[in-house]
């Protein structure tokens, strides 16, 4: 038989991504930036894939972008902003762009802190446990 692993939470992602950016996980080559954007975006899109689920499941089938435009019906306006605006920072710095800069650890956190806001506002109370460092 073979064993189905647990779900990922979206406060797990979120912690491990600030564990990248705090230096308690090292990750090799200079990409903790693109490491720590690529788990909080997971988290948002997981955060997102729960949020579906629970209220149009068809959503899910769309690219992210509309699925985050489809939260205005069901949202106020300011944490969808902020999940539209966290979603595509998080997503130009995952994909390697030769010139660009990689963002801040502050420009990083901030974004951090919008997803972890936007999980507040749409996950149900048990994926809310955001232990530090999970």
């Amino acid at each position: 038989m073979i064993a189905t692993p647990a779900p990922v939470r979206a406060s797990a992602l979120l912690a491990t991504a600030e564990a990248v950016l705090d230096g308690a996980l090292r990750i090799s080559g200079g990409l903790q930036a693109r490491a720590a954007a690529l788990l909080a975006r997971q988290a948002l899109e997981h955060a997102l894939a729960e949020f579906w689920e629970r209220r149009a499941p068809d959503v899910q089938r769309c690219r992210v972008r509309t699925q985050i435009q489809c939260l205005s019906a069901w949202l106020d306006p300011e944490p969808v902003a902020a999940a539209a605006t966290a979603w595509n920072r998080l997503s130009e710095t995952c994909h390697h762009h030769p010139y660009a800069v990689a963002p801040s650890a502050a420009e990083l956190r901030a974004w951090i802190a919008s997803v972890r806001t936007f999980c507040e506002t749409v996950l149900p109370q048990r994926d809310l446990e955001f232990d530090s460092h999970a």
